[in-house]
């Protein structure tokens, strides 16, 4: 048994813990300026909504396939480079899109970024939870998460901004600075591959598809249905919100985002002390009546409460189902846990985006909402089934 001395001097935050935290945040800062202002230079190009949606589309395909690459390659000892060249794919992405005024540019370098996306997201992820302590792995998730979040606190906005201040081009261009940021920043990260040498061996064993413990998949196709509805607002959104004449909706990811700094180590916490389907059901329901509202908000001031209730809700989802994957498996299987985590994630974003796009082109903006409280409702009839079957279990 562990010591209970030891125990308390287990901690979050070592030094590998914090570079790659660093290498997350810049990394985010990049990639999230695109969040609103990709949609909107679709549209600015009298490419249509249906474009606007299949960009994202675009981006889960070859996001997802990365993943399942990553599957038949063994990583360990190479995690650095492969996050560097992740990183030069998205910032190569970025320039791409300056220089695009086509749909099929725009997929092209969209394909580009899902690459360096699915690839980088898996790799420092997989790095996170490495560095974490067994008893710290909600807490830890919570935290990484962060990383995204301060890029999601001030990217979109500043995005927005930018747009209005040198236009679309000028802001790719920026966005490609902030990501090879990171890319300086991960070479610092020389030591950290060797970081779980004592169970390398084991891991190189069990890296293939064929040898995946498949425990996280609930936990994935809970997040894969969860990312739907959360694309389609952070897709449309912006241009909802314009539909309405409601002005600086930059607002809204700020707020969102800075909510989620408290909301996901929160969370991530008290994940580590109860059953997850005990915080995702009531989530779930603060979920669906966020988008209802959404349907309905007509002012600034009612957009800003609302993000303040959606980070809460999805600041819950995220770190509870993700630490929920990672603790399914042994410490050989986290790699995999996290790549299939995340392919969930974007599958889910890419579904949801699509069809966001085809509804507001059918019905407009407002009726994406409603439409999207469907996945929320097939979450709710899968979570009180598991945890009826679970207590069954227990009590048999």
């Amino acid at each position: 048994m562990t010591p209970i001395n030891d125990t308390r001097k287990e901690t979050v935050w070592s030094i590998p813990f914090i570079m790659i935290f660093a290498v997350n945040i810049f990394n985010s800062m990049g990639f999230h300026i695109l969040t609103p202002i990709l949609p909107m230079y679709a549209v600015e190009l009298q490419l249509g909504n249906s474009v606007a949606g299949m960009l994202g589309t675009m981006f889960a395909i070859t996001s997802v396939a990365s993943r399942i690459a990553l599957t038949q390659v063994n990583l360990t000892g190479r995690y650095r480079k492969a996050i560097v060249l992740a990183l030069a794919l998205i910032a190569a992405s970025m320039f791409g899109f300056s220089i695009s005024h086509t749909a099929a540019s725009l997929y092209l370098f969209r394909l580009i970024q899902g690459v360096g996306w699915g690839i980088c997201t898996a790799a420092l992820a997989t790095l996170a939870a490495l560095t974490l302590p067994p008893s710290k792995i909600g807490a830890g998730i919570g935290m990484f998460g962060l990383g995204s979040v301060f890029g999601q606190a001030l990217a979109p906005n500043l995005g927005l901004t930018l747009v209005e201040k040198v236009g679309f081009p000028s802001t790719f261009r920026i966005s490609m600075g902030m990501l090879l940021i990171s890319v300086v920043l991960c070479l610092c990260l020389k030591n950290i591959e060797n970081i779980d040498s004592t169970s390398k061996q084991s891991i190189r064993k069990k890296t293939g598809f064929k040898d995946m413990d498949w425990s996280p998949v609930f936990p994935t196709l809970f997040i894969m249905i969860s990312m739907m509805p959360a694309s389609a607002v952070s897709s449309f959104i912006a241009l909802t919100a314009a539909e309405r004449g409601v002005a600086n909706i930059g607002l809204f990811f700020t707020v969102n985002a800075f909510t989620l700094l408290f909301a996901r180590p929160f969370f991530g916490r008290l994940s580590d002390r109860i059953d997850p389907w005990v915080l995702l059901i009531p989530s779930l329901f603060l979920f669906g009546a966020v988008l209802v509202a959404l349907r309905f908000a007509g002012s600034l001031i009612v957009f800003l409460i609302i993000a303040l209730f959606y980070a809460l809700s999805y600041g819950s989802i995220n770190p509870t189902t993700q630490a929920w994957s990672v603790r399914s498996v042994e410490k050989a299987q986290i790699g995999m846990a996290q790549i299939i985590f995340y392919t969930g994630l974007d599958i889910g974003s890419g579904i949801g985006s699509y069809f966001a796009g085809l509804i507001a082109d059918r019905a407009g903006y407002s009726d994406i909402y409603l439409w999207m409280l469907i996945p929320v409702a097939i979450e709710l009839i899968m979570l009180i089934g598991y945890s009826i079957m679970k207590r069954k279990q227990t009590t048999t």
